[in-house]
């Protein structure tokens, strides 16, 4: 703790005077709350005196039970500024609001004295760390559009003579939320049944487009009279649709 005042005139022959207090029942720091001639006059009190750089610091803690506690003291010069510092455990946990320091000219005849009283702030206390709060959660990644989903109408019932050709018409649409970029129709053919093409290939189709696609059949003498071929439609990154195609033998 350090009581700094600074002076013209600041030497050996100046002698000073410096106090730390607790303004307890004045709104104001004023000189009714300090010592007069060396003697503290509030419980808690630091008086600080000396008559010269060359003269030791006499400095005294009134306490609480009215006891007066001297502590180390000493002085140091630089120049004007003249600095009077204190330490010990009796200033531990004391509350100063309050400051006093005055500067006297020792020589013969005694000059003015100059008083000086200002409020003393306590230093602010150390800033607490706010923890950082847990990480904000990235918000889930848009979700596209579902994909495309290939079905297959249920054709018609194609009755047939043996060794003839009928034609066939599959419908197949996009029933997803995407657009099917490339696809194909495959019909698996029965024993005794005849097809062409077993494959073919769809164009684009957007959600909701339809395409239909022809299909030739022919029954053979090897074939039941009652023949189911299935229906494949494929794409790429698409739901696939199946289905199946009945064709009846003639009499």
């Amino acid at each position: 703790m350090t009581e700094t005042t600074t002076a013209a005139t600041a030497g050996p022959e100046i002698g000073l005077s410096a106090g730390l207090f607790d303004v307890r029942f004045e709104e104001e720091c004023s000189y009714g709350g300090i010592f007069f001639g060396g003697a503290a006059l509030t419980p808690g009190t630091l008086a600080m005196k000396t008559k010269g750089s060359g003269a030791p610091v006499q400095a005294t803690v009134l306490l609480d039970s009215g006891e007066i506690e001297e502590v180390p003291a000493a002085r140091t010069v630089s120049g004007t500024t003249a600095t009077l510092s204190v330490t010990g455990p009796a200033l531990a946990n004391r509350t100063f609001n309050c400051a006093l320091v005055s500067a006297s000219e020792q020589k013969e005849p005694v000059g003015g004295v100059s008083w000086m009283f200002f409020p003393v702030a306590p230093p602010p206390p150390p800033a607490i760390p706010i923890p950082p709060g847990p990480a904000p959660t990235a918000p889930p990644a848009p979700k596209g559009p579902p994909p495309a989903a290939l079905t297959i109408a249920k054709p018609k019932t194609t009755t047939v003579k043996a060794g003839k050709w009928a034609t066939v018409k599959v419908k197949v649409s996009n029933t997803g939320g995407s657009t099917l970029p490339s696809g194909s129709l495959r019909v698996k053919p029965a024993k005794g049944v005849n097809v062409k093409p077993e494959s073919q290939k769809l164009p684009v189709l957007a959600p909701g487009a339809s395409w239909s696609l022809t299909v030739k059949v022919q029954l053979t003498e090897k074939a039941k009279a009652k023949s189911t071929l299935g229906l494949i439609a494929s794409g790429t990154g698409a739901t696939t649709g199946s289905g199946s195609l009945i064709v009846k033998l003639k009499e």
